[in-house]
């Protein structure tokens, strides 16, 4: 369903630099590699400095996942929105996610509206 650190690369994908600060974070040049795949829609990418990995949210699944090097991926919460057992739509979990002070993880939904 998924492959992680696949050494997949995105051939004819490239990194439009908007903005001169954003050599100071990533090389633009540098090959888009696939870290996973098999989601139906991703959203609320964030980056965790402190722990170095990766939270990303598949909303239609309501699962948020996360990722690192020695890891790869793993699912981290499910549900991660909507947590009744009739579900109301297809937008069931979290959209969002946010590091804020202290490192304490924010997770928007918008399942129980």
């Amino acid at each position: 369903m998924w492959a992680c650190n696949s050494g997949k690369h995105i051939e004819n994908g490239h990194i439009h630099e908007m903005n001169d600060r954003l050599k100071s974070l990533i090389s633009v040049d540098q090959p888009i590699e696939v870290l996973a795949e098999g989601f139906e829609w991703s959203e609320g990418v964030v980056w965790d400095k402190k722990n170095e990995c990766l939270f990303f949210s598949d909303v239609p699944q309501n699962t948020i996942y996360r990722w690192d090097v020695e890891n790869g991926l793993q699912m981290y919460l499910c549900p991660s929105g909507y947590g009744a057992d009739d579900p109301n739509g297809v937008e069931l979990g979290s959209n969002g996610l946010y590091f804020a002070n202290e490192n304490r993880q924010i997770i928007c939904d918008s399942g129980l509206r």
